[in-house]
């Protein structure tokens, strides 16, 4: 889920989900505060550096304070860093996974094409990591065309990707 909708629904979303079993990501944005109960129900927070920033009060610069902003965020997340690529904590290790160097002409909607491709990977049995390459690498190609949904690649293209940048 999001916070684009107002938070007593998604409170009750991610309540329904926690009870019964099912796992929820938090991709915090449009950034705003959340109860600690909330989070405490989510398996994992998507933030990128800004509102890793505005929520935890901790400038993610680099490893050690991004290690911070995801302890905050109950030790394990995902900070998406833009063209520095994106931290990884699984609440084991933790490193930063470097970006796809593309040409970029629209990054309007790649937090929301990493978050799917997260969802997507992860749903499919990879682990965190593996789930982050594979959300990077659409990621990588959604800003590399104009617009937002026209810009989602198919998952062809993405497996395409991967492939060449082995």
């Amino acid at each position: 889920t999001q916070l684009e909708t107002n938070i007593s629904s998604i409170d009750r979303a991610v309540r329904l989900a926690y009870e019964k079993g099912v796992k929820v990501i938090l991709n915090p944005a449009p950034v705003q505060p959340v109860k600690d109960v909330l989070l405490s129900m989510v398996d994992l927070v998507t933030p990128n550096e800004v509102e890793a920033e505005i929520m935890t009060g901790i400038p993610v610069s680099d490893k050690a304070a991004a290690d911070q902003a995801a302890k905050w965020f109950m030790d394990r997340g995902v900070i998406t860093l833009g063209s520095r690529g994106v931290y990884i904590h699984d609440g084991i290790k933790s490193g930063i996974l470097p970006a796809y160097r593309v040409k970029a002409l629209d990054t309007t909607g790649a937090g929301d094409a990493f978050n799917g491709g997260l969802l997507t990977a992860l749903s499919e049995g990879k682990d965190l990591w593996e789930a982050a390459v594979f959300a990077n690498a659409l990621a990588a190609l959604s800003v590399q065309k104009l617009g937002t949904t026209v810009s989602m690649p198919l998952r062809k293209e993405i497996d395409a990707f991967l492939a060449e940048h082995k």
